[in-house]
């Protein structure tokens, strides 16, 4: 019987297990700020200051201040990492296909580990840029859009003057920009710049600075695997409780809810004396 039981048990964690894993990949979270950051909610008006390790739902906004930067985390693999500029602000479109939009600003992407068929993209007043698994800049001040990619490869589309999308797809190679105009295919193809490789390089280096910080937060992914175990502990003590259902236990259960000040009936039948708030005192 006990064993019938164990495997039962396991079998409910190992549930608890998957559910919060495959959970856990579709998130986006803040996990660096610098300086002065905020966040606001869809559902609010008002902005908020930003904290590490805060999660970000659909259509919630962040966005950083003068002298400040921000950097998020697309999944809960921290492989894939979005950079903030200072005066950047972006919207949360789509948390599980990864897109963002950005009015103006500009942001760097580290794109490690996606599934083969998705991709990370970012869309501005004037294009779309995305990347599959490569790294790539995106900087807008809504008049024009400049996609630079540092590794691999990324793409860009322009967009029409109705909002849809352009038909042709332009790839942009490693160690090359193009900007798009307003309504414009994009530009001629252009080397980066010294500057534009330095920004790289220095995102590249603060994000190994604090990879350790990172590296715990990954650790994360264990969480999964320590509620099933809380689970299983739970099940078992309920189990091995053979006066769970007695109303000591059933009183103990609703510890939280007892009031202080409560007394129980008198002998006498006379109604217990409820806790007033002056009234008739």
């Amino acid at each position: 019987m006990r064993q019938i039981f164990f495997v039962a048990a396991l079998l409910v964690a190992c549930l608890i297990f998957f559910s919060v894993s495959a959970y856990a990949q579709d998130e986006i979270k803040i996990v660096y700020i610098k300086g002065n950051v905020k966040v606001q909610r869809a559902s609010d008006d008002f902005w908020i200051l930003a904290k590490k390790g805060m999660l970000l739902n659909e259509n919630d906004k962040i966005k950083t201040f003068i002298a400040s930067e921000a950097e998020i985390a697309l999944d809960s693999t921290l492989k894939n990492i979005v950079k903030l500029d200072q005066n950047t602000e972006i919207n949360i479109e789509d948390i599980k296909a990864k897109k963002l939009s950005m009015l103006n600003g500009n942001i760097f992407a580290l794109v490690e580990s996606l599934p083969s068929d998705s991709s990370f993209e970012v869309r501005t007043p004037t294009a779309v840029a995305g990347v599959a698994g490569s790294g790539m800049s995106v900087g807008t001040d809504g008049k024009s859009t400049t996609v630079g990619c540092f590794e691999d490869k990324a793409f860009v589309r322009g967009i029409n003057v109705d909002g849809t999308l352009m038909a042709e797809i332009v790839i942009i190679d490693n160690g090359f920009k193009r900007v798009v105009g307003r309504f414009e295919m994009p530009g001629d193809v252009m080397m980066l710049t010294s500057l534009d490789r330095q920004g790289w390089t220095q995102f590249r280096e603060n994000l190994s600075d604090h990879m350790d910080w990172l590296r715990s937060k990954r650790a994360e992914g264990s969480r999964g695997a320590a509620v099933a175990l809380e689970e299983i502990q739970r099940i078992q003590e309920r189990s091995g409780d053979r006066f769970f259902d007695s109303k000591d236990n059933v009183y103990e259960e609703r510890e939280p809810d007892r009031r202080d000040d409560w007394e129980p009936p008198s002998s006498s039948g006379e109604s217990p004396r409820s806790p007033g708030n002056g009234i008739g005192n």
